[in-house]
């Protein structure tokens, strides 16, 4: 049986009018939803994973289906991981082309949130301290997951110059890149 149909998806918010979406995880039936209802052109999935085959497989052909663009970046779900998908998501949600262009990772609370928060911070040039309190709206507890912080003031300047100058940030930790290998695949 299918449940009743929730028409945005989880933790879902406004980040420019018309222009930057964000959200949670979506469904086929979700991503329907708001592709008609917001005119989306592109996603963000910044909590695509290689660990669960079917549903990436679902939410891809879904994208495909409906003509939209989707770029998958991995992170992991503590919103740590490679800064230089921090700064592809960037270069995308700068981009008007691409607009309007939804935002999302599993819950919608820490990667999603620390896209947001280096938006702000990098394309609005909002102060962090601004930025930051957002997140609470979207679930993020910086008592359950004060790693975000740390990492957002670790990288943020690092963050801020790859995007103007466009040279990658030196990273070899976890989710970094490597050919052959997707950046999930990695995660200990």
């Amino acid at each position: 049986m299918i449940g009743p149909l929730r028409k945005h998806p989880r933790n879902f918010g406004v980040v420019e009018p018309g222009a930057i979406y964000r959200s949670a995880a979506l469904s086929p039936r979700t991503l329907r939803y708001i592709t008609t209802r917001y005119a989306l052109r592109t996603i963000i999935d910044l909590g695509a994973t290689t660990l669960t085959p079917k549903p990436e497989a679902a939410i891809r052909k879904a994208a495909n289906d409906l003509g939209v663009q989707r770029f998958a970046l991995r992170l992991k779900g503590t919103g740590e991981g490679d800064p230089n998908e921090y700064v592809r998501a960037l270069r995308i949600l700068a981009d008007t082309s691409y607009h309007p262009v939804l935002v999302h990772c599993g819950a919608g609370a820490q990667r999603t949130s620390a896209c947001i928060i280096f938006y702000r911070h990098v394309i609005q040039d909002m102060p962090i301290g601004r930025a930051y309190p957002e997140s609470f709206r979207f679930r993020h507890h910086p008592r359950k997951h004060p790693q975000l912080l740390t990492y957002i003031n670790q990288w943020c300047t690092d963050i801020a110059l790859s995007y103007h100058t466009k040279e990658p940030i030196p990273y070899t930790g976890p989710t970094a890149r490597q050919i052959g290998r997707t950046p999930i695949d990695q995660l200990p």
